[in-house]
């Protein structure tokens, strides 16, 4: 990942919001769908912003390529 990316957690990747995730060195912006956040009763910590779908559409946009693990 490069400087300016974005990083979505969804589904079971949701997990990892409530862990210290380090990108160092990065300026990236790591969010994770409410839903499957709220579905899997975790509790991000504070550097995870949380989208909704129009959000999680919206973050896609902003970005060039959009690529899916």
């Amino acid at each position: 990942m490069s400087d300016g990316d974005a990083l979505i957690l969804i589904e079971d990747a949701v997990v990892l919001a409530a862990t210290q995730i380090t990108l160092e060195h990065r300026n990236i912006r790591i969010s994770a769908l409410s839903d499957d956040v709220d579905r899997r009763g975790i509790s991000p910590i504070a550097a995870i912003t949380l989208v909704d779908y129009p959000g999680f559409v919206a973050l896609c946009a902003q970005h060039r390529h959009c690529l899916s693990w």
